[in-house]
């Protein structure tokens, strides 16, 4: 018998709240609906101090909540990946710096292999032989026959 009138009293709380939820709904979107039709006639005094209002009540949100505010790239990643890079920018610092060394080695040697087909190119074109341009007398003999 008791586990019915309190099965009763539980649903009629419930009710309550949600009615209560909905009202305080309501009452919030007309205020919402108030604020942005009557905010159009402002003075700008008190936009100015709506505004420092604004920043007050979100700086002591942030110092509440801990929130780091250092808006860097990696933020826009995701909070967990941008927070952990943040906390560790030294780390941070040395991948960006591992990354640029190698990309330049990397260039370097594609760079290095290309000059090397080059060169081996232009020997083989070349007038003269190979072994021509590997011996150390030939440029003194070059320039004693320009002479």
């Amino acid at each position: 018998m008791d586990t019915q009138k309190d099965m009763q009293n539980s649903q009629v709380n419930e009710n309550l709240v949600n009615a209560n939820l909905i009202e305080d709904e309501q009452v919030a979107k007309l205020a919402a609906n108030l604020l942005n039709d009557n905010s159009q006639h402002l003075n700008a005094v008190t936009l100015q101090r709506l505004s420092e209002a604004r920043e007050l009540a979100v700086s002591k949100l942030e110092a509440s909540q801990g929130v780091n505010r250092s808006d860097h790239v990696l933020q826009w990643v995701g909070h967990g990946f941008g927070g952990y890079f943040g906390q560790h920018r030294l780390m941070s610092a040395a991948i960006i710096v591992g990354a640029m060394l190698l990309t330049f080695f990397a260039a370097q040697k594609f760079n290095a292999d290309n000059n090397l087909e080059n060169s081996d190119a232009f020997l083989l074109a070349s007038e003269l032989p190979p072994e021509a341009f590997a011996d150390k007398g030939f440029d003194t003999w070059l320039v004693s026959k320009r002479d």
